[in-house]
């Protein structure tokens, strides 16, 4: 089937890739000699290649080890950036995750995809839930970052999302703004209230179907908690921390 295709073309360029770097010892010691200018950019090429293959390979399985250590043998400068934010959030390296976000976003302030990177990034070092959006490096407090779970923390960046609601987004990201302004609020109403604006903006917006379920289940409402589930079954959860969640809500929504 195209599972067993994937894998064994992984298996393949591993291969491939051992033998590249082989050669790249042999060349350093001396016991090989150089091809011509236009085969070694060929060589140079199909290494390229075949690391962004496995790359993809392992995002696309969700093995965030995997993806964080093929970016620190090649390095990031010409990959995908939301993918590399993606990666060093999910591997749990969030302050590099903050890092890299921060300075994407610095250099492309227009990027809504950078801004979400940074966001997605902050929350997770302000220890907040399902969430993972943006502003400049300037505007978040480098002590943040040290906060990771504290009140201090979460508050500092509920303060930025308000700011940046005012802002002229699309769709997309406001509805993610909203997401992340109800996983920051203490007030279950009153995150409830900002998970439907954020569903008003994007009805597909899963994380906040799973959060909506979540919150009816936490006020004892197992009759809108299952109805959420259902809507966000039918959308698909892709995300594998998102589905673990789903699955344990229903786990405990089937035990009252």
């Amino acid at each position: 089937g195209p599972e067993s295709g994937h894998a064994e073309a992984a298996a393949l360029i591993r291969e491939a890739r051992a033998l590249f770097a082989a050669r790249k010892k042999q060349l350093a010691d001396g016991a090989a000699l150089p091809k011509s200018p236009l085969a070694e950019a060929m060589i140079v090429e199909a290494e390229t290649k075949a690391m962004n293959y496995l790359l993809a390979d392992a995002y696309s399985h969700q093995d965030w080890f995997t993806a964080a250590k093929l970016i620190e043998e090649s390095g990031t400068e010409l990959l995908d950036k939301s993918m590399v934010a993606t990666i060093l959030r999910k591997s749990g390296q969030v302050r590099q995750a903050v890092e890299f976000a921060s300075s994407w976003y610095a250099s492309a302030p227009e990027s809504e995809h950078a801004a979400e990177a940074y966001l997605r990034s902050l929350a997770s070092a302000a220890g907040v839930g399902l969430a993972s959006a943006g502003a400049p490096a300037s505007d978040v407090p480098r002590a943040l970052l040290s906060l990771a779970g504290s009140s201090g923390g979460q508050n500092e960046l509920l303060g930025l999302v308000f700011s940046l609601l005012s802002g002229s987004y699309s769709s997309s990201l406001r509805s993610y703004l909203l997401f992340l302004r109800g996983s920051l609020l203490a007030d279950t109403d009153a995150a409830i209230d900002a998970y439907r604006s954020a569903l008003m903006e994007r009805p597909d917006n899963v994380e906040a179907l799973v959060a909506l379920a979540q919150a009816y289940h936490a006020k004892g409402d197992s009759a809108k908690a299952q109805f959420y589930i259902k809507q966000a079954k039918m959308l698909g959860v892709a995300d594998m921390e998102l589905a673990a969640a789903l699955s344990n809500l229903e786990s405990a929504l089937a035990q009252k």
